[in-house]
């Protein structure tokens, strides 16, 4: 008798579990319908954005290049150093953004939670190796963030998602250059 009260202990336990395990199953599906929903939403917020910034592919590609670093100050004393990202879309509109290094360690940081690290080139390191002066750090930074965006833009998932889309977008109030057609292609 007492070994069936046990079973029974038991077929409740496993019942309870089930029907917590139904009522978490159901809340997941709600959720991932949820993010469906906004992933639409954003996506067709995309397409707006690439067609107001002149970033549409050309060929499934933009054009990034860092061409300069410029220093900066923050409050007493702080110096930073941010990079000029020129990206380059459809109908040879061109616009510049400056991003700080901590902005692409958000943007990697982003992007892993998206794609995972394995479908990531590696973020350069803040530091790393032996510099002679901060200058020449800062450009060997420099040249490794323009092939980190460039080897970002190769990856179609990455190039349309909204995290890159963001990252590049062009800040308030900055005008888009228009190339002159004759400048030879990348």
């Amino acid at each position: 008798m007492e070994e069936l009260n046990k079973y029974k202990r038991d077929l409740e336990n496993i019942s309870t579990k089930y029907i917590l395990l139904e009522k978490e199953n159901k809340e997941l599906r709600e959720k991932n319908d949820e993010l469906n929903r906004k992933l639409t939403i954003q996506l067709n917020n995309n397409a707006v954005l690439e067609e107001k910034l002149g970033v549409q592919k050309r060929n499934n590609e933009i054009y990034i290049t860092v061409p300069r670093k410029i220093e900066g100050e923050e409050g007493l004393m702080r110096k930073y150093t941010a990079y000029v990202i020129e990206v380059e879309g459809s109908e040879n509109k061109r616009y510049q953004v400056t991003r700080r290094y901590k902005q692409f360690v958000l943007l990697h940081t982003q992007l892993v939670r998206v794609f995972g690290e394995h479908d990531l080139p590696s973020l350069p390191a803040k530091a790393n190796g032996l510099y002679f002066s901060k200058d020449d750090h800062t450009e060997k930074r420099r040249i490794n963030l323009q092939e980190y965006l460039q080897n970002l833009a190769k990856n179609p998932a990455i190039l349309n998602s909204p995290v890159f889309y963001h990252f590049l977008k062009r800040d308030e109030g900055q005008n888009v250059d228009h190339v002159p057609s004759s400048t030879p292609s990348h």
